[in-house]
């Protein structure tokens, strides 16, 4: 789904009730605060769980956000823009599962 504020990408598995799987996919052409955006991302994270993450040659960070929407969540900026992977339900396996498919990530 695309507007002007942002393109989505959502991809599920499992019951459609309970799916055990679920990536989503933001990508914001207008948003100019991507370096803002990486911060506030930052500090809805646990601290011990945030690393560096590179996709598709694109530096930013992934981590665990807990609380009622907790997921596991991956931001990076292309072109000074804003680019977030948010893994739901928070499980390891899931996180690897969205590791190998960003592991695959292009933008050529």
């Amino acid at each position: 789904m695309a507007t002007e504020r942002a393109t989505n990408f959502y991809l599920e598995s499992g019951p459609e009730a309970k799916p055990t799987y679920q990536l989503y996919v933001v990508y914001q052409p207008n948003n100019n605060m991507a370096e803002k955006g990486l911060a506030q991302a930052k500090q809805e994270m646990s601290p011990e769980s945030i690393q560096e993450a590179i996709v598709g040659g694109h530096r930013g960070v992934e981590g665990l956000i807990t609380g009622p929407k907790g997921r596991y969540h991956t931001i990076v900026i292309k072109d000074g823009k804003l680019l977030s992977f948010s893994t739901f339900p928070p499980t390891e396996e899931n996180k690897e599962i969205t590791e190998q498919i960003l592991s695959t990530v292009s933008f050529e």
